[in-house]
């Protein structure tokens, strides 16, 4: 099943603007808790099917049916169905288990698809009557699967590579590290009481993302096999020197949001119905535009922004095709070559 994350801050602003579908129909769930992004780097995952009747001449496809595509071959249960056990989120025990992981893989595909298992049992908790709390203390043994997976990728690319391998990897490591502060800055999630889980969740996705980038590097340097994963077109973030991009769920079916964070300007975030999508490109149009600023939040009602994303591994550009928006006006197009 394809997670959906409900942002209620937004539920908000769109009962107040009138964005999207009636007031009544706004879900007030608190958010869905992504298990580490699995389904959106599934190391099975193939170049999506372009069979559909919809969007023949473009390539691409309504976002009920795209999702429809990829959870028949690659979804599964929000959460692990493994019987909860407390005593298994200890940190000693997440390492274990990832050490154990490691060992027991022959190659690096198997061995990232076998962290994704233990991470994937960390969400079991999810079906149980537990406080808000006790979920938040919960949610970090999933971001502690994919810290101890980098940290050991690390150690082992310098065991194992050459001092200019060894040395190129260390820079850019810093540089991701960068990266990863600046864009959890830009997109931690800062209301509720369930602000420690969600924060876990982001963060889980981009160490688990840059676990699979380190395994690609390090199979390389083995002489291994490793193809990077399509990314699924949600759940993603992407960073240039001067700002930071994320795509995610929208507060209902069907639409996505958008948000664009350049450094020491407000946020725009862009709440789209009924985008079209295909394995590297997303085309939107909105009038539901929202800025966060120092001053607090504004709506940009009846303000028209419209474009494409295409996406990737090496990353994303956003192209504004029309818009009444002075801060992202038509003609934009702003490159973002970093993906976390």
């Amino acid at each position: 099943m394809i997670r959906r994350f409900l942002p209620v801050l937004l539920c908000a602003f769109l009962a107040m603007s009138g964005c999207g579908n009636a007031a009544s129909d706004v879900s007030t769930e608190a958010p869905a808790v992504d298990s580490g992004a699995t389904e959106a780097t599934s190391l099975e995952v193939s170049s999506a099917e372009a069979d559909s009747v919809v969007s023949e001449e473009t390539g691409l496809f309504p976002i009920d049916e795209w999702e429809e595509k990829w959870e028949s071959k690659y979804g599964k249960d929000d959460f692990s169905k493994e019987k909860f056990d407390r005593s298994q989120y200890e940190e000693d025990v997440v390492k274990s288990k990832v050490d154990a992981a490691v060992s027991n893989s022959s190659s690096l595909v198997e061995e990232i698809k076998e962290i994704e298992n233990v991470a994937y049992s960390f969400t079991s908790y999810h079906n149980e009557d537990l406080g808000q709390q006790d979920m938040n203390a919960l949610s970090f043994a999933e971001l502690y699967t994919w810290e101890y997976e980098m940290n050991g990728l690390l150690d082992r690319i310098s065991e194992e590579a050459d001092p200019d391998k060894k040395d190129s990897i260390e820079i850019e490591q810093n540089k991701w590290i960068d990266d990863f502060d600046r864009c959890f800055e830009a997109f931690q999630w800062e209301d509720g009481s369930w602000e420690p889980m969600i924060n876990s969740q982001i963060q889980a996705r981009f160490k688990k993302n840059r676990c699979i980038v380190l395994a690609k590097k390090l199979a390389e340097i083995r002489g291994e096999s490793f193809e990077l994963p399509e990314r699924f077109f949600r759940d993603n973030s992407y960073v240039s020197e001067d700002a930071a991009l994320d795509i995610s769920s929208g507060m209902e079916n069907g639409s996505i949001s958008i948000t664009y964070a350049p450094r020491d300007k407000n946020k725009i975030k862009l709440l789209a119905y009924d985008p079209l999508i295909n394995e590297n490109t997303i085309s939107f149009e909105t009038d539901c535009v929202f800025e966060f600023g120092t001053d607090g939040e504004k709506n940009e009602g009846g303000t028209t922004v419209a474009g494409k994303i295409t996406y990737g591994w090496d990353g994303a550009v956003l192209s504004i095709t029309e818009s009444d928006n002075k801060d992202l006006p038509a003609g934009t197009e702003i490159s973002f070559p970093k993906a976390m």
